[in-house]
């Protein structure tokens, strides 16, 4: 039965050693892996083990991830990783958001707390999707790390492919000691600046409606003199 399906699997997709040769791949940090073809339309047929393309496995994935800008901000330690968005968000306040305020609110010091408040509802406005891309970008690596099968693209094919034992306890300890961190820490900031824009619509709100009562005492004022 293993003949017959070795050379059905041959004279469908042609000679193994030729479609092999074609794509040269490192074979010695590779895990054995079954894939299984599936392109839309195409016959879905199990055929014999070889390895995934270097630069889409996990671990490789891992370390592209790091040389991206700011990604590697979250695996800063010691408040590393604080004094980054820190300094992000004091960079995005003074060059973008309170010159962009300051067409609105301009009658200093009368609108200084507006001014304020505006400048700083956009600053973490921009401060959130900008976590939330590092999230994304690391939970999709964490994902891959813990998959048993993980999906992955060869000869503009979809394939799949199975780690072996060796291989899945290693990604599983890179992801558990390494970046299960560094989403806790993502996590916690993406908290932080949320709640920090919560009460900064809380305040913004408060000023309004004072705002708008000593308008209405300036004019009843006004209306009695």
């Amino acid at each position: 039965a293993a003949l017959a399906l070795a050379l059905a699997a041959t004279a469908y997709r042609g000679p193994l050693p030729a479609r092999l040769a074609a794509h040269p791949r490192t074979r010695a940090s590779s895990p054995l892996l079954v894939e299984t073809d599936t392109k839309k339309g195409g016959f879905s047929l199990p055929f014999f083990a070889s390895d995934v393309p270097e630069e889409q496995q996990p671990v490789q994935e891992l370390q592209a991830l790091r040389s991206q800008a700011f990604y590697d901000w979250p695996e800063l330690k010691d408040g590393g990783y604080k004094d980054k968005l820190v300094n992000l968000y004091a960079a995005i306040m003074l060059l973008i958001s309170l010159p962009v305020s300051y067409t609105t609110f301009h009658q200093l010091p009368f609108e200084l707390p507006q001014l304020i408040i505006a400048a700083n509802i956009g600053t973490l406005a921009v401060m959130i999707p900008f976590v939330l891309r590092l999230r994304v970008g690391w939970a999709s690596v964490s994902q891959r790390l813990k998959e048993n099968t993980f999906y992955y693209e060869s000869q503009q094919r979809g394939l799949f492919a199975k780690k072996d034992r060796e291989t899945s306890g290693r990604d599983r300890l890179i992801q558990r000691e390494q970046v299960a961190p560094v989403l806790r820490r993502i996590d916690v900031s993406t908290a932080a600046i949320t709640f920090a824009l919560f009460l900064t619509l809380i305040t913004a709100q408060v000023v309004t409606i004072a705002d708008r009562k000593s308008t209405r005492l300036n004019s009843s004022h006004q209306y009695d003199l």
